[in-house]
């Protein structure tokens, strides 16, 4: 029994030996390596001090057509990190679908006398703002007719941030526009120019309004398109609304009106998002799975950019080294800490509000996304947030199955983690993470609790 005591006690005490030795050796010495017993469980082992190797990705393009707001701006990029982003967003309308005498025809006036024109008006609810609020001045927003259709191409089902269709260069009018940051508030947007042609041909009685199919190829749509002194991106609700007012000439006092709407299932819509990364670390990214590398040069950092294709991509380069020493052990659980950098994110610019983690390998190609451990639902993680201070702000993803898997199969080449917003969520905003590979920060921590056998 005593043997057997002292033998355990010697493979704990070199264990234990072994590790400290090994993160030592890979940070440095005032990193103050942390490698005790759990104690809780006599033989678990504890250590947070793994070297994280980061890089940003351009990765393909994203479908923004499945957003729920309409994305329009400019964001200058002032400290030269992501470069900066322009914002526009391109919709359709559609006839309300009204035929009181089932004559096959919209009946976009309604009148017993004669009708007449009184106004035009675009709806829009702002309900998002990415800048800074207090020191941007009003900004100008450009609504431009299309004059292509929009499409969507073959064997896709989706619309793209890079995608871009033909739209008049003369702007059917423009708007100043000023919200605050927790402001939601109606756009109202004359657009008389717009709605007198409605009017007269819904009077005519023109082809051109009297089904759906026909006014989509004759009014393709709106591009809302930001100004070239803008500093700010807006977001607005996805039921923007197009009311044309009228009132019968022999009741003059009873307004009437006929709404032509953006009808989310049917009707095409995608935010343009363009990332200018022109005399920025980033510049060097011109193809699909191409990196830039954490370094010295652009201060250690890396990046996730949403709405655009900037991920960052996560390796564990010493994780071989434990395996080779102790191939029997088991991980009992890993836990990955991201804290953004210090002081790169306020309230105007803000942290993305969900990540998940793709597993990936030298290819850079995004491969499974990261589940609950013991699951199939993904992990989708929202920071938490320090309030007062910022200082302990991060996000805390479970990799357990993922740290499991690389330990079993020995295979290190390239193979890491994309760090980045969920598909479906990543064209909704324009948020930015930064991410420091200064060891001196320490902003990046792998947990590992492990068994020995």
């Amino acid at each position: 029994m005593a043997y057997m005591q002292l033998k355990s006690f010697l493979i704990n005490a070199y264990f234990a030996l072994f590790f400290l030795l090994l993160i030592f050796g890979c940070k440095r010495p005032k990193d103050s390596a942390i490698f005790i017993s759990d104690k809780e469980s006599l033989g678990t082992y504890y250590t947070d001090t793994f070297s994280v190797s980061l890089s940003t990705l351009l990765v393909d393009s994203l479908p923004t057509s499945v957003s729920n707001q309409l994305l329009t701006g400019y964001a200058p990029d002032p400290n030269h990190r992501t470069g900066d982003l322009t914002a526009a967003a391109y919709l359709q309308f559609s006839l309300t679908g009204i035929d009181r005498d089932g004559d096959g025809r919209e009946d976009i006036l309604v009148y017993d006398n004669t009708p007449v024109y009184d106004s035009t008006v675009l709806f829009l609810s702002h309900s998002y703002t990415y800048g800074d609020t207090v020191t941007t001045p009003q900004q100008k927003l450009n609504i431009h007719q299309l004059t292509e259709d929009l499409t969507i191409s073959n064997g896709s089902a989706y619309l793209y941030n890079g995608q871009s269709f033909a739209y008049n260069p003369t702007p059917l009018l423009q708007k100043t526009v000023r919200f605050s940051t927790n402001t939601s508030q109606t756009l109202q947007i004359r657009m008389d120019n717009i709605g007198m042609d409605f009017f007269n041909k819904a009077y005519a009685q023109d082809t051109r309004v009297a089904t759906n199919t026909a006014f989509k190829t004759y009014f393709k749509g709106l591009v809302l398109r930001p100004d070239a002194d803008n500093k700010i991106i807006y977001g607005y609700s996805l039921n923007p609304v197009i009311i044309l007012y009228y009132h019968d000439s022999g009741n003059p006092n009873v307004s009437l009106s006929y709404a032509f709407k953006h009808v989310n299932s049917t009707d095409l819509f995608f935010n343009q998002l363009k990332n200018n990364r022109t005399g920025t670390s980033l510049e060097p990214l011109k193809f699909q799975y191409q990196e830039v590398f954490a370094t010295p040069a652009n201060n250690n950092e890396a990046y996730v950019m949403t709405g655009v294709e900037l991920m960052a991509k996560l390796q564990f380069p010493y994780t071989n080294l434990v395996h080779a020493a102790y191939p029997n052990m088991a991980i009992n659980r890993a836990t990955l800490i991201i804290r953004p950098k210090e002081k790169s994110f306020d309230q105007f610019s803000r942290l993305p509000n969900d990540l998940v983690l793709y597993t990936t390998n030298n290819t850079n190609i995004p491969g499974t996304i990261i589940s609950y451990p013991g699951t199939s639902v993904a992990e989708v993680i929202s920071p938490v947030i320090d309030l007062e201070t910022n200082a302990n702000t991060y996000y805390k993803f479970d990799v357990t199955d993922f740290m499991t898997t690389l330990m079993k199969n020995n295979n290190y080449n390239g193979t890491g983690l994309i760090l980045t917003s969920p598909r479906s969520l990543s064209g909704n905003r324009t948020e930015r993470l930064v991410l420091d590979n200064n060891y001196d920060s320490y902003t990046i921590q792998l947990k590992l609790y492990l068994s020995l056998f």
